[in-house]
């Protein structure tokens, strides 16, 4: 509740007749930890002595000044003056530990990076070769209005702000189903937030330019060609 310190708390719900309950005393409370880096939700827990457990292994957590690799020595003396015969497996680094566990979603983060990378740069090229060839194939149309005394740059305002239309609705569109399917990558990813706001930026920016560029680049060719010239192609 409000105050937990001091409460006691016990576990065993359907004691026995002729065993009380064990009950345990909150010295302390901790922030949630993940036990794994796909774990979502934090479930309840608590940390109970280690002599009322029935786990037979058990982990120290020894604080350094400096390079922890010094204190592997040290360590172990003091683990043999407790018990000679307790078995040591392994020492070494916090950080080790850490490393080994989010192996896994590294990799997977960086595979999907990859992917989203070769996804971006082929929804640019195809993005970039529907808008030219669609402003190319408005040649004729602009011819038009420069003959009936259109501005070149009016023109170019005009096709440049249609692909960018459509481009915004394309980005809308996708924004939508990336935040729909973003839960599942921070379900499986350590560390990655359902919706990015930078991904989702860079991305947005990234393909605005391309669209801005196919639009511009073919409308500006257009816009330079003399308007009987370029009413005279198909």
């Amino acid at each position: 509740a409000g105050r937990p310190l001091g409460a006691e708390i016990t576990f065993d719900t359907d004691p026995k007749a002729a065993e009380p309950p064990r009950w345990y005393e909150i010295v302390g409370v901790v922030g949630d930890i993940r036990q794994t880096p796909s774990q979502t939700e934090q479930p309840p827990e608590v940390f109970i002595p280690y002599h009322d457990t029935f786990w037979p292994l058990s982990v120290f957590v020894v604080r350094a000044n400096g390079d922890p690799r010094g204190l592997t020595a040290a360590a172990r003396r003091a683990i043999a003056s407790v018990d000679p015969n307790q078995v040591v497996d392994a020492i070494g680094p916090l950080e080790e530990d850490l490393v080994a566990v989010t192996s896994d979603s590294w990799t997977r983060a960086v595979m999907v990076g990859l992917f989203a990378l070769t996804a971006l740069a082929l929804a640019a090229v195809g993005l970039y070769g529907v808008l030219a060839s669609e402003v190319a194939q408005r040649q004729q149309e602009i011819g038009v209005r420069l003959a009936l005394g259109a501005e070149p740059a009016r023109v170019l305002r005009m096709v440049v702000g249609g692909g960018l239309g459509v481009a915004l609705v394309g980005l809308g569109l996708g924004a939508l189903g990336a935040a729909a399917l973003g839960s599942v990558l921070a379900s499986q990813l350590y560390g990655v937030r359902a919706t990015d706001l930078a991904s989702f930026v860079g991305a947005g920016v990234a393909l605005l330019v391309v669209a801005a560029l196919a639009s511009y680049v073919p409308a500006r060719r257009a816009a330079r060609l003399d308007p009987m010239t370029a009413l005279r192609r198909e």
